[in-house]
């Protein structure tokens, strides 16, 4: 009970300051806020992958820079349109690469206990995490849209999970997710997509597109959710951080978005192109 008022108290006052950043905020605001989420997330990275100090601060140093010099290359840091060619390429080379070997990883629970090859898969998931941020941006309907999706099936699945949760969908990584609050998520990423066709007035074929992809975000959400989920607990971690009450750190919150929003970000510079 006390775990799910923070939760609340915490949605309270966060969820109307990320809206005033996204409508409010210049563009060079939001690439610093973006930029400062990233450094909390690599900071926590790099705690749950038991990093020392000094290499954690470096790690942080990383990947903020390189998250810098790829906008920089990408365009003129008045604007921040569209990312160029190299720049989507390599976000999309990045994105399947993970694709591919997360659910791998997941399943066979591999353990890596080389410190550089843990901080080369941070530095690559944060960076794509990053500029998405900055990109979606853009199109604050798309972004408001996209967040909305994932925090709304995390919000199903957490209370379906805790009501009605009996079997265990990965016990050995995160014992009290279970196959009931899944499938919950499931269903609160259908009730949303309906909600937007509804508003929008999409046609069949159209709402079945954002359907498919929104069933892609959420799968998505759920593999990154349960591979920060194996980090902390081969790390010893119950939390990546104590930043947000009833949730832990930064990247406690944004786990389920790290891979689902560089999809979401693929698929709207492509159609964009």
């Amino acid at each position: 009970l006390l775990m799910l008022k923070a939760r609340i108290y915490t949605a309270i006052f966060g969820l109307p300051l990320l809206f005033i950043a996204i409508n409010y905020s210049t563009t060079i605001i939001w690439a610093i806020l973006a930029l400062m989420a990233t450094g909390f997330c690599a900071y926590e990275w790099g705690d749950i992958c038991r990093f020392d100090r000094k290499p954690k601060i470096v790690f942080v140093f990383v990947v903020v820079s390189l998250c810098v010099l790829g906008l920089i290359h990408d365009a003129n840091l008045a604007g921040l349109s569209t990312a160029n060619n190299l720049l989507r390429l390599f976000m999309l080379i990045n994105f399947f690469l993970f694709v591919c070997l997360l659910p791998c990883w997941v399943i066979n629970k591999w353990r890596i206990s080389s410190k550089p090859v843990l901080g080369l898969v941070g530095i690559l998931a944060l960076i794509n995490f990053c500029w998405s941020i900055i990109f979606l941006r853009i199109d604050q309907n798309l972004f408001i849209i996209a967040i909305s999706i994932i925090f709304l099936s995390d919000v199903f699945a957490y209370f379906i999970g805790r009501s009605l949760g009996r079997r265990p969908l990965a016990p050995a990584i995160s014992p009290l997710k279970t196959w009931e609050g899944f499938l919950g998520g499931g269903i609160g990423t259908f009730l949303v997509i309906c909600f937007i066709a509804y508003l929008l007035e999409l046609g069949l074929e159209d709402g079945i597109k954002i359907l498919l992809g929104a069933i892609i975000m959420f799968l998505l959400g759920v593999i990154g959710d349960l591979f920060i989920s194996l980090l902390k607990r081969q790390g010893g971690k119950k939390d990546s951080g104590s930043l947000l009450p009833g949730h832990g750190g930064i990247l406690d919150r944004a786990d389920s978005l790290i891979f689902s929003l560089p999809f979401v970000c693929l698929v709207a510079l492509r159609v964009g192109s």
